[in-house]
């Protein structure tokens, strides 16, 4: 907090639940408006519904979003009453954003980044948008402090360059998490799949959990195949990907959140960071293939767990 009060570049990384965003949320209420990047639309509308419900001035744009609602966030930025701003890297390509920020009364007084290994793990082949960061912050003269949970050595160093930050506080701390249990096993069809992670569900009978699948028609066979098996599972199962409709994904998250839902089956696009404090596993269904293949061999076919 002290480095990000000083207006200095900074590197955070801290496991989940450490107090990360409390780093630069608690700050923004002294300081002034606060740009946050964030990855994923969820995980921005779970964020700023949290600080909302706490008396916090924050919002977010985001492509969800209706014209007038668009609308009142921009005159809470020209009225000077918003302290946090969620956007996806993506907006920061849009001209038009950036124009109308530097017209703005009440400037932006630093750029944070969440989720900040994704400048490194997305940037380069993924979503281009995360490496003119750097760019948008030098334009717009604003300090600059990235955050994650996951970063090696060479992923921090390339977060550095990245973003540009100029001689960078960086504040590590333990990153093992001994409580967590992981396990990954080989499957070698579908159906040894689906049978692993059914038997995990009755493993964890009425807790909650994500289910990630690597890709949308995936999840929607493996969310099918659990509905037609709840007889032998407890849980209350959704889904979610990019392509269902925005009210679809709006009712799965919220549900999610109001422990309506046990377990969701979704791709990427549902974000891990979802704030869900009784959840007690994660099960990637076929890992991606840039799974380091040193540690567990190819990661096609490979179905791991976490808890």
């Amino acid at each position: 907090m002290r480095s990000v009060m000083k207006g200095k570049d900074a590197l955070v990384i801290m496991p989940t639940a450490a107090g990360k965003s409390v780093c630069f949320q608690a700050p923004a209420l002294l300081l002034g408006l606060t740009l946050v990047i964030s990855p994923l639309l969820s995980l921005m509308r779970d964020q700023v519904k949290g600080l909302q419900k706490r008396g916090i001035a924050a919002a977010h744009l985001g492509s969800d979003m209706e014209p007038r609602e668009k609308r009142n966030v921009w005159k809470q930025l020209e009225s000077g009453k918003l302290k946090l701003l969620y956007v996806s890297p993506e907006r920061l390509d849009m001209r038009s954003f950036v124009l109308d920020l530097q017209q703005l009364r009440y400037k932006v007084q630093r750029l944070v980044v969440d989720e900040a290994h994704c400048v490194s793990e997305w940037g380069h082949d993924f979503r281009e948008e995360y490496r003119k960061i750097g760019l948008f912050a030098s334009e717009l003269q604003l300090p600059v402090q990235a955050f994650t949970a996951t970063a090696n050595e060479k992923t921090q160093r390339d977060i550095k360059k990245q973003l540009g930050l100029v001689n960078p506080a960086c504040h590590l701390t333990q990153q093992a998490r001994l409580n967590l249990h992981l396990a990954i096993r080989q499957v070698k069809s579908s159906k040894m799949a689906f049978n692993s992670v059914l038997t995990e569900l009755q493993q964890h009978p009425l807790e909650a959990g994500i289910i990630f699948c690597s890709s949308k028609k995936a999840v929607d066979q493996l969310y099918d195949k659990l509905r037609q098996n709840s007889w032998r599972s407890s849980h209350r199962v959704g889904k979610y990907h990019a392509d269902l409709e925005d009210d679809e994904r709006t009712e799965v998250s919220m549900k999610w959140q109001e422990k309506k839902l046990d377990v969701v089956v979704a791709s990427c696009a549902f974000g891990m960071g979802i704030d869900r404090p009784d959840a007690r596993f994660v099960i990637h269904v076929g890992l991606p293939n840039s799974t380091p293949t040193s540690s567990i061999g190819a990661a096609r076919g490979f179905f791991g767990s976490s808890g």
